[in-house]
């Protein structure tokens, strides 16, 4: 598993955790309509988990925010220079690692694969034309990092609505939060829980123009390379 977390930025998430309740409290229902057409080559997917269903015996799980990226065409699709070859799917998130504290391709779906995480995810969909990808790979382009304030949550609630239609969009917070994101989520008609996510893949961060590769420990299908 990912280790060397920094303590002082978790215990100010800590402290962020415990203004949820100021954050938490979204708006009444809204009359959502996600659409995907036939023009697009992609889809987009906004996930947020509250951390809930894995907190227990005084251990808080503040949850945690992504998104995915479904490529629904026939060709390759190059989002900030990772490849998602046709039908395949990869997840973004930013996280606080040390080894790279920013953007991360497939810890998530790794995590779903390994270790059966992030059950009773939320999550909304909305599709995405090939206009949008300069967009996607300028956003991560200038979001390569991770903050306390501008955390995980923080930037897929960000890179969602840079994408999503104005009826798609979700009103920010004063603090970001998985638990306000999975309140708003779960607003939209159409919202689902538990939308399954493979992978083949290992994880990566891009930094200094060069990828870089790390294998969860136990993973077994890297135990001969």
């Amino acid at each position: 598993m990912l280790k060397n977390f920094k303590l002082k930025s978790l215990i100010l998430v800590l402290f962020i955790s415990l203004c949820t309740i100021f954050s938490a409290c979204g708006t009444g229902n809204k009359d959502y309509s996600v659409n995907l057409k036939e023009t697009d080559i992609a889809s987009i997917s906004l996930f947020a988990y509250s951390g809930k269903g894995e907190s227990h015996y005084g251990l808080i799980n503040l949850g945690h925010a992504f998104i995915s990226i479904d490529n629904t065409s026939s060709e390759d699709l190059v989002i900030y220079n990772f490849t998602i070859p046709a039908g395949e799917t990869v997840t973004i998130g930013t996280w606080c690692i040390n080894k790279h504290m920013g953007v991360w391709f497939n810890i998530e779906s790794n995590y779903f694969v390994n270790y059966n995480k992030y059950d009773g995810r939320y999550s909304i969909t909305t599709g995405i034309g090939r206009e949008d990808i300069e967009t996607i790979n300028n956003f991560i382009s200038s979001h390569d990092k991770w903050g306390v304030l501008k955390n995980c949550s923080y930037f897929a609630l960000s890179l969602w609505n840079e994408i999503a239609e104005d009826s798609e969009h979700i009103d920010e917070s004063p603090i970001f939060t998985p638990a306000y994101l999975e309140e708003e989520i779960s607003k939209f008609d159409n919202h689902e829980i538990n939308r399954p996510i493979k992978t083949d893949s290992s994880c990566y961060y891009y930094d200094n123009d060069k990828f870089y590769e790390f294998h969860f420990e136990g993973d077994n299908r890297y135990e001969n390379n």
